[in-house]
């Protein structure tokens, strides 16, 4: 599983590399089956069945989709993560969600329930 999980996060860092190297617009779509392969070792490693990640990038925001990149509801879930990262600050975001995350899980974290009160809203 070691072997999986580094696979997958190697993708990720590779997307998130890119872009911060050729100043791309901040998102990337991986390859049907790249995505699938790092959503399936997420969902195994987090038990979480993720779509897609947004994430503080050395140049702002950086949001990698797995799948269903075109769904507008989802575009806006990743698109709040991204307004809440140049809110709040990388370093900020970044401790207050994961501390959210082990206080009351993913469906609990209060970050969580904003960027799906945006999903909803485009749905």
């Amino acid at each position: 599983m070691r072997q999986h999980l580094f696979r997958a996060l190697f993708w990720i860092a590779a997307a998130v590399l890119t872009l911060s190297l050729i100043g791309c617009a901040p998102e990337v779509r991986l390859s049907e089956r790249q995505g699938s392969y790092v959503a399936s070792v997420l969902s195994h490693v987090h038990g979480l069945d993720a779509d897609a990640l947004t994430f503080p990038g050395p140049r702002g925001p950086v949001t990698v989709y797995l799948r269903n990149a075109d769904d507008p509801g989802l575009r806006c879930h990743e698109q709040r993560h991204a307004a809440q990262i140049r809110e709040m600050g990388a370093a900020e975001f970044t401790r207050e969600y994961i501390r959210q995350i082990a206080a009351y899980g993913y469906f609990g974290a209060p970050l969580e329930a904003d960027a799906r009160a945006a999903q909803s809203a485009c749905e």
